[in-house]
């Protein structure tokens, strides 16, 4: 059986939430300061937004936003805070351990547990369908499952959203025949307050330095030549580090590359470190779409990383060199997390300093191991239609209500940049 398929563990791994009346207030109380450090100067949410989620107070509702950066929970957590009700937060497994496992005894306390990615958790799908058996549950998932880092588009939603959400009314209805739980689709996009470009041709500076890129080659380059420039070295860097063939005719020469469609290299780069962990990793390529299969391996590396081989006898030279393998492995996964969503004509098609910005800040993280934020940002928060769940769903009509939802919230976000 392929390590891919194994059940989370049960040794107290799940994490529950636990109610904190004085930690909520007090997280309340710290979130200003705490989006100021993400480079959040303020939220927007319209006050008809508010009242519709308002409007559905007494009800069990699923909110399904999109999960463009890590800053998401806090902005869905300020939107719980201005509609005066609680959330409660499905979250990554990995979350709980941050700051020594502090940050994870403190979002358990405002409504976060846990679920292990790319796993049947069913201790934590067990606790879902009890929470929104409960009459006005709020329950927050990201049906991405990803962060993503791009404001106007989505990864594929997943359907586990509505089948949790199915699973939930199930459990509901054993004790009120009538219970419904609605899906409300939610849109996240922030935008910078001000004129970034002087920060981003900075940024694009030291990324030349760090590539060794001539600068006096851009001087008569904008910035999204001088994005593209350095994107390029960057492609030609990993398709080499992954043996694969370069297309076009050079990372330096700009002009001649300019018209250039990168997708096809961006894809078989991903595909290339897909399968490159799967490899170091010893297993199977699982099924399904790349976010899948790259949740799957996820999973795979992270039960590697935790589990303790030394009890397996195994010589210690063997186990640093199968320590090793992992972390090349998630390396791998953490390059293809950050890459994932890209295709060329992104940033091309709406060349403005937020798309430019987004790019930038994956270049960095690619060179630098890190990134950082181009400026302050205003975030919106828009709260769409809710969705009752049809009566009867069955397996085959499953995605096709998936993607209605993800229609919705793409709706949503049109709407929020017009």
């Amino acid at each position: 059986m392929s390590r891919t398929t194994r059940q989370p563990k049960h040794d107290d791994d799940f994490r529950p939430a636990i109610a904190c009346a004085p930690a909520l207030r007090a997280a309340q109380m710290a979130l200003p300061l705490a989006l100021r450090r993400r480079a959040v100067a303020r939220v927007e949410i319209e006050p008809a937004d508010i009242a519709r989620l308002q409007s559905l107070r007494d009800q069990r509702v699923v909110l399904t936003p999109n999960h463009p950066t890590t800053t998401d929970p806090a902005l869905m957590f300020e939107l719980s805070r201005r509609a005066g009700m609680p959330f409660n937060y499905l979250c990554c497994r990995e979350a709980f351990d941050a700051m020594h496992g502090l940050w994870g005894a403190l979002i358990q306390r405002i409504g976060a547990y846990s679920v292990v990615r790319g796993t049947i958790d069913r201790d934590s799908f067990r606790y879902t369908r009890e929470l929104l058996s409960r009459p006005a549950a709020k329950l927050v998932i990201f049906p991405e499952g990803e962060v993503y880092s791009q404001n106007d588009s989505l990864l594929p939603f997943q359907s586990g959203a509505i089948q949790l959400a199915l699973w939930g009314r199930e459990e509901a209805r054993k004790t009120d025949p009538n219970a419904q739980i609605f899906v409300l689709p939610c849109a996240l996009r922030y935008r910078f307050i001000g004129d970034v470009r002087p920060v981003l041709c900075t940024k694009l500076s030291a990324l030349e330095a760090r590539l060794r890129l001539s600068p006096a080659q851009h001087n008569n380059l904008d910035i999204y030549a001088r994005m593209r420039r350095v994107a390029l070295a960057v492609l030609s860097a990993v398709e080499a580090e992954y043996h694969l063939k370069p297309g076009g005719s050079g990372a330096d020469d700009a002009a001649s590359d300019a018209a250039a469609d990168l997708t096809p290299r961006f894809e078989a780069a991903k595909e290339a470190a897909l399968a490159r962990a799967a490899s170091l990793l010893g297993e199977t390529m699982p099924r399904g779409t790349m976010p899948e299969r790259m949740r799957a391996l996820l999973h795979a590396a992270e039960q590697e990383m935790h589990d303790d081989h030394s009890a397996e006898g195994a010589p210690p030279a063997l186990a640093r060199q199968r320590a090793d393998r992992v972390r090349l492995a998630w390396r791998d996964l953490q390059r293809l997390s950050n890459w994932i969503a890209v295709y060329d004509g992104y940033a091309r098609q709406s060349p403005d300093q937020e798309h430019i910005a987004e790019v930038v800040h994956r270049l960095e993280t690619e060179v630098c191991g890190r990134a950082s934020v181009a400026g302050m940002r205003v975030a919106s928060v828009r709260v769409g239609e809710p969705l009752p769940l049809p009566e009867i769903v069955s397996r085959k009509e499953l995605p096709d209500l998936t993607m209605k939802l993800e229609n919705q919230v793409a709706d949503l976000l049109r709407r929020s940049a017009a």
